[in-house]
């Protein structure tokens, strides 16, 4: 867990070297959005598993493709709603 967050933190400071001041501008948006939608990650599932006294394995499996299909479903929201979101601050996208 440690070297992934120095991994990450370490990774970042490498990007942001070759940002211009608009890029980042615009990388710091997607970080603020990246942490909104983080905040449904996994709908609260870790902490059910950590206080359910026992599991089956029929629970775990569902619990699995919930989060799947969760995940699927923010991702198909997110890529749906990412050109509005750009166009509220003035940015289009180019390919």
């Amino acid at each position: 867990m440690i070297i992934a967050k120095i991994t990450d933190f370490g990774t970042i400071l490498v990007v942001l070297r070759f940002l211009t001041k608009e890029q980042l501008g615009a990388a710091s948006l997607v970080v603020a959005f990246g942490a909104v939608i983080e905040a449904f990650d996994g709908l609260g599932a870790s902490t059910a598993l950590v206080q359910a006294p026992s599991l089956s394995r029929l629970q775990l499996d569902s619990l699995f493709w919930v989060i799947v299909a969760a995940a699927c479903v923010m991702a198909g929201l997110t890529l749906l709603v990412a050109p509005y979101i750009a166009s509220l601050y003035g940015r289009t996208s180019s390919p």
